[in-house]
């Protein structure tokens, strides 16, 4: 599926902080996209330039719909990480880096609840 992400380029959200951070449109790289069995499609961190995200925008493939979800904000921004749908619910989000330094944390998303946890790995 082909999405043109140029034609969601408005700005943030009502109630969104930010500025273009939090812009809900896909002007970066490094991100994650990780489809749900209800057709959303959860976009996760990436940065533009120098500047690292650790936002959450949710892509609606029914009507074409960008939407800024809550991001727990214990969740460094990140690049190049990796996130994997688990049971059809849980999203996890493994490692990736900011400009300096390499993270090695994981992060689980709820997908029902949209609830952050962080497991604890050996």
């Amino acid at each position: 599926m082909a999405v043109d992400t140029r034609q969601h380029e408005q700005g943030p959200p009502a109630g969104a902080s930010g500025g273009a951070a939090s812009s809900p449109h896909l002007l970066r790289c490094g991100h994650s996209a990780t489809a749900l069995p209800d057709g959303r499609v959860l976009v996760l961190g990436g940065r533009k330039a120098k500047h690292h995200f650790n936002d959450l925008l949710c892509y609606n493939t029914a009507n074409g719909s960008w939407q800024l979800l809550k991001s727990d904000p214990r969740i460094k921004p990140r690049t190049n990480h990796c996130a994997v749908l688990v049971a059809q619910r849980f999203v996890w989000v493994l490692g990736g880096s900011d400009e300096n330094n390499v993270t090695a944390d994981a992060w689980v998303l709820d997908a029902q609840t949209m609830t952050w946890s962080q497991p604890q790995l050996k």
